[in-house]
């Protein structure tokens, strides 16, 4: 007989969490339809194995904030993502990503998505919080994009997107002006030579174009 041995980690999704939420970039305290998670469970919307909300194809990152809206006393862990679909990549960031305790101040958890080609997929969310672990999920549509067409959701990704295309012009206008200078240099050099350099100028010119 041969023997094998083998071992694991078993998380357990808790059924909730009093003052445990998360929530989206347009909240409103109260407001079912801004809370992704309440009180540690996930809305309807967001369920984990059954969920409708989405992530439309023009929107390239999303921001979810977590947040202790109760009196006991919570930490989170490091959260980490699943995405069913090979074709998309995610990138986490955001304050989130520290552990450390929870309290009324939001911690961002930034995603932004990468898409080899249009599709779709499935993508849960897992939150370790001291009192257990917690999961929602979404539909991303997904696309390859620009940065022309992005589009984003949140304030959060417009003002992203606003510090993107002003870095861009930015160094658009700049390389315009160095452009524009060289070429009325250049002109007002063509200019003075062809009508005040003297003839010898004029000659060493031609010879060194000649040559």
């Amino acid at each position: 007989w041969n023997e094998a041995a083998f071992s694991f980690k078993k998380e357990c999704v808790v059924a909730g969490i009093p003052g445990f939420d998360v929530t989206l970039g347009a909240w409103v305290p109260g407001d079912i339809h801004s809370y992704v998670v309440k009180n540690g469970a996930p809305t309807e919307a967001y369920d984990a194995s059954d969920h409708v909300a989405i992530i439309r194809a023009g929107t390239p990152s999303y921001t979810f904030y977590l947040m202790n809206s109760g009196e006991s006393v919570l930490t989170v862990d490091r959260p980490w993502v699943e995405v069913a679909n090979p074709a998309v990549t995610i990138n986490v960031s955001g304050d989130a990503l520290t552990p450390g305790p929870l309290d009324q101040k939001a911690k961002s958890l930034v995603l932004d998505f990468a898409c080899e080609e249009r599709c779709k997929t499935d993508v849960i969310v897992y939150l370790r919080v001291s009192a257990g672990t917690v999961a929602y999920g979404f539909r991303k549509d997904c696309k390859p994009l620009t940065v022309h067409k992005q589009e984003a959701d949140t304030p959060h990704e417009v003002m992203r997107q606003a510090e993107r295309i002003t870095n861009r012009d930015g160094a658009s206008n700049r390389l315009s002006s160095i452009l524009l200078g060289v070429v009325l240099g250049a002109s007002a050099t063509l200019l003075y030579n062809n009508f005040f350099a003297s003839p010898q100028a004029k000659g060493y010119q031609k010879a060194k174009m000649g040559d």
